[in-house]
């Protein structure tokens, strides 16, 4: 059952992560008045900011007692920094990294 759930999860952020200022910005078009204005002007902007204090705000906070790290090649550094105990795994393809299944292969051996 988890791992079903997981892999729904990992299908629905790859769906609506990438995506979330476009979706953002259809909701928008499709509930005000002036859609288009709205739609273009403020609602793709806001969803972009919003993503882009989000990830300012959770720089740099791995909790120290956090074991593996799933970070983009180009910010394995500051994974790095934040937490050097960590284990890190380097991927360049969110959506078709061959390095989860190697993670998951390797979290399964663990627990065994």
């Amino acid at each position: 059952m988890k791992e079903n759930v997981q892999r729904f999860g990992r299908f629905l952020s790859g769906m609506v992560m990438p995506n979330i200022g476009a979706i953002v910005s259809m909701g928008v078009i499709v509930a005000s008045e002036s859609p288009m204005f709205l739609g273009t002007m403020v609602a793709g902007p806001a969803s972009a900011w919003v993503i882009k204090k989000f990830d300012q705000k959770m720089e740099g906070h791995i909790p120290a007692d956090v074991e593996i790290v799933v970070t983009h090649r180009e910010l394995g550094e500051r994974a790095a920094h934040s937490n050097p105990n960590a284990e890190r795994i380097l991927i360049t393809n969110f959506l078709a990294a061959p390095e989860y299944e190697a993670l998951v292969e390797d979290l399964k051996e663990r627990n065994r």
